[in-house]
This record gives structure tokens, sequence and C-alpha cells, in this order.
């Protein structure tokens, strides 16, 4: 799963954004309820589309399902339905604006490259990835699972550098998941009686 993250930059500051940090699911069951024997209808959908779901409760527990679908069960006792999905994502796609002056409101004519510094939430921003002058984007796979903080800086050709943009927080590296339930109630009926005769 791709996620967009937006930086402010330097020497006058480079700006990073961000996605959604967390994937979410929705689930219903059609109808709420009914007597008797029902046909129910569930539908679920995931947003951004999830890497793999499961969906459980009836008769169509545990089927691998797509990241939306809709699937149709016959109960006669009040159902729980569930869903579950997985969003696994490897990195984090930065995209910023680069600055086009310098503090002081001088034009930035010889802008060199930026450096992303990056690191685990909670900890110094301590890995630094170069890129060069001419780009607005780049991809940052972190080594483990966890959630991670970037910003960015700018250097000129005397490798002076602005100070460093404002921190933005990835979505988390590695696997999230997210879940939702719904509920049918059946209200029974009386079974007919079985020892009918006629005298």
């Amino acid at each position: 799963m791709k996620n967009l993250l937006c930086i402010v930059s330097l020497l006058a500051l480079a700006t990073l954004c961000h996605a959604q940090a967390a994937g979410t699911v929705t689930l219903t069951a059609t109808p709420t309820s009914g007597n008797g024997t029902i046909s129910v209808v569930v539908n679920w959908s995931s947003s951004p589309p999830a890497s793999s779901c499961a969906l459980t409760g009836g008769s169509i527990t545990n089927p691998t399902a797509t990241p939306s679908g809709s699937a149709t069960d016959t109960i006669t006792k009040t159902t729980i339905y569930g869903v579950a999905c997985n969003w696994t994502r490897a990195s984090n796609i930065l995209h910023w604006i680069a600055p086009a002056t310098n503090t002081d409101g001088s034009p930035l004519t010889d802008l060199s490259g930026f450096t992303i510094w990056w690191g685990p939430v909670g900890n110094p921003v301590s890995t630094s990835t170069p890129v060069s002058a001419s780009a607005t984007s780049a991809t940052i796979t972190p080594p483990a699972p966890g959630t991670y903080a970037y910003n960015i800086v700018a250097c000129n050709a005397a490798k002076l550098c602005s100070t460093p943009s404002a921190s933005v927080t990835g979505p988390p590296i590695g696997t999230t998941t997210a879940t939702a339930t719904a509920t049918t109630t059946v209200t029974p009926i009386p079974s007919p009686p079985t020892s009918l005769t006629v005298q």
C-alpha cells in the first residue's frame, strides 16, 4: 500500500504532506432484523483498499474476502458478522516542494540537493537519505516495523543547509489491522405441531 507524505522545505523551507494514517473498514448486514428464517446480505469495504480481509459469522465464517464485497447468508438465529482487514506497508513515499529563495529572501540559484532525516517516533531522526536537487519525492523503506518520523533539509553548492522542515509522522510500517461488526437479530417463531390427526 502506498502512502503520500507532504513535508515543508528550507533556505526558505520544502513542504511534506501526509495521507491517512490507518485504514478503515465498514460492514453492514441487511436486514438488521427479521422473524424465523431470513436471508441476509453482508457488505464490507476498506479504505484505502486492504491487502487482505477475512469475514466471519453465520455460514460464511472464515472465507478469504476481497478488500470490498458482498456475501449472502441464510440464518435462523441472531448472528454477529465480523470483518478484519489487514494493510501491509513496507515504505512511505515523501513529496515536497523545493524552496525558491534563501532565508534572506534572495533567489536560491545554487540548490545542490536535499537530505531526508528519519527515525522511529520517540527517537532522534538519526538516519539520513540524500536526494538530488531535481527530486520532489523519495521512497523511504525502514528496516523494521514501526512508526517513523521524517523531516527534510535543503543544501546549496557551498554545503550550507537550511534548518529542518517540520517533522511529519508516517503511517506505521508493517501490518495494521482494523475490524468491524454488524448484527442481524432474528426473532424465533414456533415450530408447527407435528402430530395432527383426524378421527
